[in-house]
């Protein structure tokens, strides 16, 4: 049997125009990018980099 985790992650509008990529259960993880995608991008090689996998839910803050 395998084991899935989820890891919530919210995206937030930073005050430079990009995002920030958080995680509610691994606050050491933040990543950021200039675009939507590239903060997803950066978000997936933060949690490999922590040796988690890199199925996330996200959600959208107003912002």
């Amino acid at each position: 049997m395998i084991a899935t985790f989820l890891y919530p992650g919210t995206f937030k509008r930073d005050e430079d125009g990009g995002f920030v990529a958080t995680f509610k259960d691994i606050p050491e993880a933040i990543a950021q990018g200039k675009t939507e995608p590239e903060a997803l991008a950066a978000a997936k090689e933060t949690l490999w980099g922590r040796g988690l996998d890199m199925r996330t839910v996200w959600r959208r803050t107003a912002g």
